[in-house]
């Protein structure tokens, strides 16, 4: 059994989660482990930009986000949700998928969602939705292919119906709210721990009136909300947003934000790329300055570095007398 799976399951159920960060890469979870962080979700967004400086729009192989679904689980020790896109294909590729994630990573939870091929952002205009009923055959496989790998570990079905370019447009939602349910239902029944609706703006009343809609098919973790980013100035601008004690008051139980820590890294790159086009000794200064003694500001440590010297020096005669010899001040040898 997944020791992080179950610490997810703690976590959800104890309703111990504020709003977990999305990151894209080993070292942004580093960081946030680092910073105290007891759960994070390993956005697809995020993942084909820091990758490829690609768009999620179904870039990515199946081989490229698994491997580093691996990256970043084998680096960290929390428990982290991981995007599994529509899962490849058809019943076969999500059999292969699932077996992937949960057989070779140590991932607690992924989601899966009802995308026709090929799948894009929740937040990027033209995508459809496949059948309900043929979403709900690709799920049934997913859980058949967890429980013989692991019973513990998590499975969020993602619908997103509601924003469809196939779908209706009730004028009190701007979506299909029906659909959004109907499918919502029929994947609480197919067994999932969690559904999440895709939305395209925090509004109260989209939220409100999907989890109204759930009662009576609550899956057992409750409801998930992509508390994104790509909602923009309406976090700012929009009549009364969604708020955390006003999702877990109506069972969204597990709310994240997708690629904010892309955001914020992309922001950083831009500021020093600036600034070093007119000063780059005063960039380069400043931002050493500005690291200080952050783990940003020890690179070395963060990653481990002295771990691997301590192996080194343990197992090989040779090294450690090289580690020894260096003119680095970082390692200092431990008596033998």
């Amino acid at each position: 059994m997944s020791v992080q799976a179950i610490r997810l399951r703690e976590l959800i159920q104890e309703g111990l989660l504020k709003i977990v960060m999305g990151v894209g890469s080993p070292d942004h979870a580093l960081m946030a482990e680092g910073a105290g962080h007891q759960c994070l979700y390993l956005s697809g967004f995020a993942t084909a930009c820091q990758l490829k400086g690609l768009p999620d729009m179904g870039l990515l192989t199946r081989e490229e986000n698994w491997r580093q679904i691996d990256a970043v689980t084998e680096r960290v020790s929390i428990p982290l949700m991981v995007d599994a896109d529509d899962g490849y294909g058809g019943i076969h590729q999500t059999q292969r998928t699932v077996a992937d994630i949960f057989g070779k990573t140590r991932a607690a939870g992924l989601h899966l969602e009802d995308q026709m091929y090929p799948k894009r952002c929740g937040h990027i205009a033209g995508k459809d939705v496949i059948s309900a009923e043929e979403f709900v055959g690709k799920l049934r496989v997913a859980i058949e292919v967890r429980n013989a790998i692991d019973p513990t570990r998590i499975i969020m079905a993602r619908t997103d119906a509601f924003g469809a370019s196939s779908g209706s447009s009730d004028p009190k939602f701007g979506g299909d709210m029906l659909e959004t349910i109907r499918r919502g239902r029929l994947y609480a029944e197919a067994g999932v721990d969690l559904v999440w609706a895709e939305f395209p703006d925090p509004r109260k009343s989209t939220a409100e009136a999907f989890a109204e809609g759930m009662r009576g098919y609550m899956p057992p973790l409750g409801l998930g909300f992509n508390w994104s980013p790509s909602f923009g100035d309406k976090w700012f601008n929009f009549f009364d947003p969604v708020t955390v004690p006003f999702l877990k008051d109506i069972n969204f139980n597990f709310i994240f934000a997708t690629y904010i820590t892309l955001i914020k890294a992309l922001k950083a790159v831009d500021e020093i790329s600036h600034a070093w086009n007119i000063d780059p000794k005063s960039a380069f200064l400043n931002t050493l300055d500005e690291a200080g003694s952050t783990p940003a500001g020890n690179i070395r440590k963060l990653t481990g570095a002295d771990k691997y010297q301590e192996l080194e020096a343990r197992l090989s005669d040779l090294a450690r007398a090289r580690l020894e010899r260096s003119t680095s001040a970082d390692f200092k040898p431990k008596a033998q």
